[in-house]
């Protein structure tokens, strides 16, 4: 990406920080037998530091 355009008034700033984030995620898949399967799964997102686009302005 153009430098230029990373920090153009109309795109971002050179005062930004970076977004920063972090995924958990656990899952468990188990065959009961031929005809029943169990599964689990957890996920979670957590993230700091949103950079938003307000298409309005």
């Amino acid at each position: 990406m153009d430098l230029k355009m990373l920090y153009n008034p109309f795109y971002g700033s050179e005062k930004l920080n970076p977004e920063e984030g972090e995924t958990k995620e656990i899952g468990l898949n188990t065959r009961i037998d031929d005809k029943t399967t169990f599964s689990a799964h957890y996920f979670r997102t957590d993230s700091d530091n949103l950079i938003g686009f307000n298409n309005v302005t």
